[in-house]
C-alpha cells in the first residue's frame, strides 16, 4: 500500500478550489474520522460507508464489516483543501495499521495552499514536531529531498509533507501527503534522511518552510 502511494494560492485560488468555510483543523477532522490506528475495520467502514476495497481483483465489490481488507476513500472535494484526494487504507489482523491521504492537483503556487495543511496537521498533533527530510526517488537520478513534519507517539509515525512535481514528467501540480505508520516501518525509516544531513543541508531543505507553518515553532 505504502509504495502506491507514497512514491507513485492565493486566498482567491483556495476559493477556487471550493474550500469550505471551515478552520483547517475541523477539515482534516472530518476526514480522519475514525481513523485512528488499530480501529476495527468494521467502525472505520461504518465511519465511511463510501469507502472501496482497494484490491484491483474486487473493484465492483461492497465491502462488508465482516471481510476486512484494504480500502480507499476518495473525496472530490474534500472539507480541507477543496480538491481531489484519495486515502489508501492498511488493515493487519481486521485493525487499521497504516494509511496515507494524498490530495493531489495543488496548482502552483502552492502556498496557500500548504499553509492550510500544515495548520491543520499541527492543529491536530502539535508543534513538537521534528523537522525531518523525505527521499523521494530514492537512489535514482530524479531523487529529491522535501521537508516533512515528522511526529512520533504510541509507537506511531505521523508524517506531513508536499511533493513538487518531477522535473522529468512535464507536471504543473504537486500533491500534499498525510500519513500514520507503525514507527519502525523500515521502509519509511529507509526514505527519511534526516540523521544523514547536515544542518547545512537541513536548513537548505527546510529554507521555505517558516513562513508557511503556524505561529508555534518546533520544539
Amino acid at each position: 500500500m505504502k509504495h502506491h502511494i507514497m512514491l507513485c494560492l492565493a486566498a482567491s485560488l483556495v476559493t477556487a478550489l471550493g474550500v469550505a468555510a471551515t478552520a483547517p483543523a475541523d477539515g482534516l477532522a472530518a476526514m480522519l474520522a475514525a481513523l485512528a490506528p488499530g480501529t476495527p475495520f468494521a467502525d472505520v467502514l461504518k465511519a465511511h460507508p463510501d469507502a472501496m476495497y482497494s484490491d484491483v481483483a474486487k473493484p465492483e465489490e461492497r465491502p462488508v464489516p465482516d471481510q476486512p481488507g484494504g480500502l480507499l476513500l476518495h473525496w472530490d472535494k474534500d472539507p480541507l483543501l477543496g480538491t481531489s484526494c484519495t486515502a489508501d487504507l492498511g488493515f493487519k489482523d481486521g485493525k487499521l495499521y497504516e494509511y496515507v491521504l494524498m490530495w493531489t492537483g495543488i496548482p502552483a503556487p502552492p502556498d496557500e495552499a500548504r499553509k492550510r495543511f500544515y495548520a491543520a496537521a499541527v492543529a491536530r498533533h502539535g508543534a513538537g514536531f521534528t523537522r525531518e527530510a523525505l527521499r523521494l526517488n530514492p537512489d535514482s537520478p530524479v531523487e529529491i529531498k522535501v521537508p516533512v513534519l515528522c511526529w512520533e507517539a504510541e509507537g506511531v509515525r505521523t508524517l506531513a509533507y508536499y511533493a513538487p512535481p518531477a522535473a522529468d514528467t512535464g507536471k504543473k501540480t504537486g500533491a500534499l501527503t498525510y500519513a500514520r505508520f507503525p514507527a519502525d516501518d523500515e521502509t519509511i525509516r529507509s526514505m527519511l534522511a534526516g540523521a544523514a544531513l547536515t544542518e547545512e543541508e537541513r536548513a537548505k531543505v527546510w529554507a521555505e518552510m517558516d513562513a508557511l507553518l503556524p505561529a508555534q515553532k518546533a520544539e
